[in-house]
């Protein structure tokens, strides 16, 4: 088996989902997750890894003008990515990830936590089945429809919303904790990013305490934190899913080609196993594994749901800050997202 080409695999696909983790959560998670599905093992061995009999190895001979390896054309995969806050059940933070099998592309949509959801007949089904109480008239924000519904039910009511506002299907979800963020970003050796103005604050109760000064940083883990956890907005919601991007944006151009990947592979690995939960094996898992080398940060992009933030009162009477989407103008931007995939 080539472990060294194997374990290059293994670090771009953690180091990958550690990216998504990174933007998806702004507050601590302190319960911890397993991975569900099998374990991994001997993942494969490199006629697996190539889908070659032929694999040539130093006894053979090459040919002259090598030619570059032809990548697995994969089916798209949608998944669904939770953030938890502390209490482990409300979403502090929701988006899609969608993977184009035919150009080995990503992008990456994020759901305000404000935005408003009426509950559908099904989704009032869905709700009542798990045995959890909710408001009568079926007004809620996204993220505590989550936790209305619980951690077994939540993901599965999330996910039907979604197909629906989105016109996709969500194959899978990933429950992430923030507790393995910190430990992430150290093992790469921290993150640099430039702050056109200072991020300050405290959240009452000094839960929340974030101090970077305006620059060029370097983020080790714990400033990270505060960055991906800093809440003190003028747009709210809004300008904290824009900051979180333009962070992720800095981690995959820093870390995909970083040695420090390699070197730290156990605690990248080991992190991932223990803070994550998700329906998606590893066996599921292998094909995509064995493609990750080819993405780069170009290979990925970023979108928000296009709508509104303000204000508003529900049915209940509830004065609260909502975010209700432009449907208009997001289908419009799902089917550019198609268009591009398919002229590829």
């Amino acid at each position: 088996m080539n472990k060294r080409l194997l374990k290059k695999y293994i670090a771009i696909v953690t180091c990958l989902i550690s990216s998504f983790l990174v933007i998806s959560l702004s507050a601590i998670a302190v319960h911890n997750f397993t991975l569900a599905g099998n374990q991994p093992g001997s993942l494969a061995t490199e006629k697996d890894i190539n889908g070659d009999d032929n694999y040539p190895n130093q006894s053979q001979s090459t040919q002259s003008t090598p030619q570059p390896p032809q990548r697995q054309t994969l089916p798209d995969l949608n998944i669904l990515v939770l953030g938890l806050d502390d209490g482990g059940r409300l979403p502090d933070a929701i988006f899609v990830v969608m993977y184009d099998g035919k150009n080995n592309e990503i992008d990456v949509l994020s759901i305000p936590r404000d935005t408003q959801v009426s509950l559908s007949p099904t989704l009032r089904q869905m709700m009542e089945a798990s045995g959890n109480w909710f408001p009568s008239h079926g007004v809620m924000k996204i993220n505590e429809m989550h936790s209305w519904a619980g951690l077994t039910h939540g993901p599965g009511v999330v996910s039907y919303y979604l197909e629906s506002l989105l016109d996709i299907e969500v194959h899978n979800y990933v429950l992430l904790n923030l507790s393995a963020f910190k430990y992430v970003v150290d093992a790469v050796g921290g993150i640099y990013m430039y702050f056109p103005e200072p991020l300050r604050y405290l959240e009452p109760g000094a839960t929340i305490h974030v101090n970077i000064p305006a620059g060029l940083q370097h983020l080790d883990g714990a400033r990270a934190e505060q960055v991906v956890r800093m809440r003190n907005f003028r747009d709210g919601d809004l300008d904290r899913i824009r900051l979180q991007q333009r962070f992720m944006q800095e981690f995959f151009t820093q870390v995909l080609d970083m040695e420090s990947i390699m070197s730290n592979l156990g605690t990248l690995v080991g992190t991932f196993l223990t803070h994550v939960r998700t329906d998606f094996g590893i066996l599921d898992a292998l094909p995509y594994i064995r493609v990750a080398n080819t993405l780069n940060p170009d290979s990925i992009e970023f979108h928000m749901i296009p709508g509104t933030a303000r204000e508003a009162l529900d049915p209940g009477g509830r004065n609260a800050s909502w975010f209700f989407p432009n449907l208009d103008a997001l289908g419009n931007m799902m089917e550019q997202i198609r268009a591009d995939n398919a002229l590829q």
